[in-house]
């Protein structure tokens, strides 16, 4: 499996998706975590104990080393500015709505955000957090509503047909 470096130094969920449980930093291309002064690399699956005395003591000898640790938790969007990269939340498609996507960059010129969508890769400049299951069927019920009432003309026809498919209750005071 190749890693995007670059992604793995910023990107919370993408390192999430591709270090092993545990992993502190991902040093010379091997992840590596620490238990008290004891280093431990992943190799082959299992997590190797190293026979050192200081973390990171052998690669500070090193001249030539890449060190990156594992980043912070991505904070929660709340909707306002572009998202951090590694946010799930949706964007606002032309050919398609609203649209699950990952934010993967963000072009500051532009004020977008470069998302990967089941589409592909695009910028978007309209994004919103993941809605809720409740706010998803809520839309669900309205959209097949507004089904129905593009169907018919007949307001009696249409509040029976709504009343009919659980859609239509009467408010308890």
């Amino acid at each position: 499996m190749s890693i995007d470096i670059g992604r793995l130094a910023i990107d919370r969920t993408y390192w999430d998706s591709v270090a092993p449980e545990g992993a502190e930093a991902f040093i010379d291309g091997v992840f590596t975590m620490w238990l008290g002064s004891i280093e431990f690399s992943f190799d082959d699956g299992k997590w190797v104990k190293e026979c050192i005395s200081w973390p990171l003591s052998k690669y500070v000898m090193a001249e030539n080393f890449t060190v990156i640790i594992r980043p912070d938790a991505p904070e929660e969007w709340d909707g306002t500015g572009l998202p951090p990269v590694g946010t799930e939340c949706e964007a606002n498609d032309v050919g398609h709505g609203w649209i699950s996507a990952t934010v993967i960059a963000h072009d500051e010129d532009e004020g977008v955000a470069v998302c990967k969508t089941d589409y592909g890769y695009d910028g978007y400049g309209e994004l919103r957090p993941l809605r809720t299951p409740e706010q998803r069927e809520r839309q669900s019920v309205i959209e097949q509503a507004f089904s129905k009432l593009s169907e018919f003309h007949d307001a009696d026809q249409v509040l029976g047909d709504l009343y009919d498919a659980g859609m239509l209750h009467k408010q308890e005071d």
